[in-house]
C-alpha cells in the first residue's frame, strides 16, 4: 500500500508541470531573491526547494527548472555549462526533502517508519540548499 505513492506523486508532478505551477514556483523564487546579485542562481536554488518539497523526484524537478530557467539564465548572460550545472546541482535536493520517493521505497522495504524518514530529511535537506547557495 505505501509504495503507491510512487505513482502518485509522479503524477503530481506531471500535473504540476502542466498545470504551470512550476512556472509560478519559478516566479515566486525571481520575486523573492530575483533582486539580489547572482539572483537567477538563487532563484533555482529556492525554487528547486520548493519543488522538492511537493514532488520528491529530482528528475521532475531538474527538467521542470531547466525548461524554465535555462533560458532565462542564457539571455541574462549566464554561462549555459554553468547554469546548467546549478540547475542540476539543485535538482538533486528533492530526494533528500520531504516527500522523497526514496524514502518510500527505503521504509516499505527495511521496515522503517516513513514518517520518521520525513522528519529526518527537512533539515538536511535545507542545509542542502543553503549549502549551494553560499558556493
Amino acid at each position: 500500500f505505501p509504495l503507491l505513492a510512487v505513482p502518485f506523486f509522479m503524477l503530481a508532478g506531471e500535473i504540476m508541470n502542466v498545470g504551470g505551477l512550476s512556472a509560478r514556483i519559478v516566479k515566486l523564487a525571481l520575486t523573492l531573491v530575483g533582486h539580489k546579485r547572482g539572483g537567477l542562481g538563487f532563484v533555482a536554488i529556492l525554487a528547486a526547494c520548493m519543488l522538492a518539497a511537493l514532488s520528491g523526484s529530482a528528475v521532475a524537478d531538474t527538467a521542470a527548472l531547466a525548461s524554465l530557467l535555462l533560458p532565462m539564465m542564457v539571455r541574462a548572460g549566464h554561462d549555459k555549462a554553468k547554469s546548467g550545472g546549478l540547475i542540476a546541482s539543485a535538482g538533486i535536493i528533492a530526494p533528500i526533502i520531504p516527500p522523497s520517493i526514496g524514502f518510500v521505497i527505503f521504509g516499505v522495504s527495511a521496515n522503517v517508519s516513513i514518517s520518521k524518514l520525513f522528519l529526518a530529511g527537512i533539515v538536511p535537506g535545507i542545509l542542502m540548499g543553503a549549502s549551494i547557495a553560499i558556493a
